[in-house]
């Protein structure tokens, strides 16, 4: 809803389930907002690994509009990237973390991110590890929580 016209995804490790999950709703989203979307990876999750993903990416091929990161250390790492290739965030491209850890909000960085509901997210763990405890025909489950968009200045404004 910004007008990025062609987006990206940088993830952490391939193989690591929160990226591919993270990656398939970036997908489903990209494709019902009929936006083109491209998808890469670091080798971890860690400001140098999205640093040097970044990097590489920018030597093969054009920069995306916008990128949505796996998470916030990795999306910083991209910003230090794209700003030392010049590009400026959010006019020449937009990004987006996930988790909103504290240093998301420092003014120098003030990443726009989706902060997920941690204490929920913990409980609804604690339960289903009491759960299978006391049964041991529980089923395994996953859950999904709602989160929230944390608007900061990494995106262009609505």
């Amino acid at each position: 809803d910004r007008g990025y016209p062609d987006i990206a995804f940088l993830g952490g490790p391939a193989r690591a389930r929160t990226t591919q999950d993270r990656l398939q709703g970036f997908l489903d989203a990209a494709r019902t907002a009929g936006v083109t979307a491209r998808y890469f990876f670091a080798e971890d999750y860690a400001f140098e690994a999205g640093r040097h993903a970044m990097v590489r990416h920018l030597r093969s091929s054009p920069a995306a509009a916008a990128y949505g990161c796996g998470d916030d250390v990795i999306a910083m790492g991209a910003l230090s990237a794209l700003q030392d290739a010049g590009l400026s965030v959010p006019h020449d491209v937009g990004v987006m973390g996930i988790n909103d850890m504290a240093m998301a909000g420092w003014p120098n960085i003030a990443l726009t991110t989706i902060r997920q509901p941690a204490a929920e997210i913990v409980a609804a763990t604690v339960e289903m590890i009491e759960q299978g405890i006391a049964s041991q025909s529980a089923l395994a489950a996953s859950r999904l929580f709602p989160c929230t968009l944390i608007d900061r200045t990494t995106l262009r404004p609505r």
